[in-house]
């Protein structure tokens, strides 16, 4: 018996379908990723600027681990631990450092400092500790609470968010002024999955220059859009015009806030350099923090007074919450309504029992 095969007209139509699917996905692909490159511009900046405003209530302590290495020795190496407060109006960066350096001989120097930058809405100052008199001192003082100090490059306010929110800056840049440079490209976004969570993965290139250095940056960032579109990882390769050349990577660790917004607890970074040489270098950063939020921070600790030093001329401030006279107060009153119910107590006559 002959075999019947489908007619022409059948095996056309079906060629013709699978000719349509092939030709159709990359176009629904395409209309995907752009439909997720827009929601990414039109979601993420207004969160990021949502978190700015909510980590001006980050308090709390941040220590980082600096470590260098240049043909697999370690010629540097540094513990900086700052102490940070904030409120609306001002901010205080109290900063306590240790390091040590190797020369090329094999030479080691230590050095060890303590500093504190601070800005209120009258005035922003920078402070040292002198030793052996274990005293603070005066730095530098501005009349502009926005001024920049040589010692910290940026305004005190900046420098406390950065130091509370990495994770919403690409390095020292915050997000909401990179998306906005022009020298930066985004060059697709698309999802990730990592852990568990639908991540947003943004491959980009960019160039800025910085201290008279231009540099170079292409890879990849992965944000969190279920937590402020935070900045969880960046793998990018760079290339500075001072020599260093080669893949960084930087990764960090949140936990939730209140109303959802990530606390950073830590934050990891190495970058590589020089790899196409015969001395490569490493340079490998690790900062834990433990970070609370409070909204109520007295203005009194941004001041020169909490330092026991005198206010600048003309400047006055409402007195500090006198906590320990409410203390001593509260303490005096139950002594004295101790004293009267003792006194009460013995001043009783026991009743005579007659026989």
């Amino acid at each position: 018996m002959a075999r019947r095969y489908p007619p022409s007209s059948l095996w056309a139509t079906a060629l013709a379908f699978l000719l349509l699917l092939a030709i159709g996905t990359p176009s629904l692909n395409a209309q995907s990723l752009k439909a997720t490159k827009v929601r990414f511009l039109r979601e993420a900046p207004q969160a990021w600027e949502a978190y700015r405003e909510y980590s001006v209530e980050l308090q709390g302590k941040r220590t980082a681990v600096l470590k260098n290495w240049s043909s697999g020795t370690i010629t540097f190496d540094s513990t900086t631990s700052e102490d940070i407060k904030q409120n609306r109006s001002s901010a205080l960066v109290a900063r306590e450092s240790s390091n040590s350096r190797t020369d090329k001989d094999g030479k080691e120097t230590s050095q060890k400092s303590r500093q504190v930058f601070g800005s209120n809405s009258k005035y922003a100052f920078t402070l040292a500790w002198l030793e052996p008199k274990n005293v603070w001192v005066l730095g530098n003082y501005s009349q502009d609470p926005q001024h920049v100090m040589p010692e910290a490059r940026k305004p005190t306010r900046d420098l406390a968010s950065e130091g509370v929110a990495p994770h919403f800056f690409f390095i020292t840049t915050r997000l909401t002024d990179l998306v906005k440079d022009p020298k930066f490209s985004i060059k697709k976004v698309s999802p990730m999955e990592k852990e568990g969570r639908q991540l947003v993965r943004v491959d980009f290139q960019h160039s800025t220059t910085r201290a008279r250095s231009s540099e170079n940056y292409s890879g990849w960032m992965a944000f969190d859009p279920e937590r402020s579109w935070c900045l969880l990882e960046i793998q990018m390769d760079v290339a500075f015009s001072f020599g260093i050349k080669g893949p960084w990577h930087m990764e960090s660790v949140v936990k939730p806030g209140s109303q959802g917004h990530p606390i950073i607890t830590r934050f990891q970074s190495t970058i590589i350099g020089n790899t196409d040489s015969k001395a490569p270098s490493r340079r490998e950063m690790v900062i834990e923090y433990d970070l609370h939020e409070n909204a109520s921070v007295s203005d009194w600790d941004f001041t020169l007074s909490s330092f026991g030093l005198p206010e600048p001329h003309g400047v006055v401030w409402d007195a500090p919450p006198r906590y320990h006279v409410w203390l001593i107060g509260g303490a005096l009153v139950a002594l004295i309504l101790a004293v009267f119910l003792r006194r009460k107590t013995s001043g009783k006559i026991n009743p005579v029992v007659k026989q």
